[in-house]
């Protein structure tokens, strides 16, 4: 596609996401280890919040999101837990 050329172009759910709840999302899943959130003071050019503007993706592409967060976490994780690296 012409129009995508040169441009940057985010992949993903484009709703706004707290790193705490990616993080707790994730260990939930894989059952392991205990995170310590909140253990680190922030930077202050660092955002708690994960949020990708898919609007270039959606207007370009004509790409909408097809999987939540949850069920693309519970995919990747068992795709790399299963091979061998």
């Amino acid at each position: 596609n012409e129009q995508a050329n040169g441009k940057v172009i985010n992949i993903a759910s484009g709703v706004p996401v707290k790193l705490k709840s990616v993080i707790n999302l994730i260990q939930s899943i894989i059952t392991m280890g205990s995170p310590k959130i909140g253990s680190l003071k922030l930077n202050k050019i660092e955002n708690p919040s994960l949020y990708a503007d898919i609007s270039i993706a959606e207007n370009v592409l004509k790409w909408k999101p097809q999987v939540d967060l949850s069920s693309g976490l519970k995919l990747t994780i068992e795709y790399y837990k299963s091979k061998k690296f």
